[in-house]
């Protein structure tokens, strides 16, 4: 029964953590672009395609799809704990 609960709650905490971080990126150009400058795929996509290219592609296509997956584990994370309790 603790696993479950342990389970429950890092669904809940990595769905926060991901919401969240998406929508700054979202929000704040400059968080984004030093994130493409610092991470590992982030310089992959800057060497291929340039940064205004992957500032965009991120924010139409690769953020969004990260904020639904992070409300997705948010939300089976809830859905589970109501029916543990």
């Amino acid at each position: 029964m603790n696993q479950a609960y342990i389970i429950t709650a890092l669904c809940i905490i990595a769905g926060l953590f991901f919401l969240i971080r998406n929508l700054l990126f979202l929000i704040n150009e400059e968080r984004l672009k030093d994130y493409l400058k610092t991470s590992a795929k982030g310089i992959a996509w800057v060497q291929k395609y340039g940064m205004e290219k992957s500032i965009q592609h991120s924010k139409q296509t690769l953020i969004p799809i990260g904020c639904v997956i992070g409300l997705a584990l948010f939300s089976f994370g809830l859905w589970n704990l109501s029916k543990l309790l």
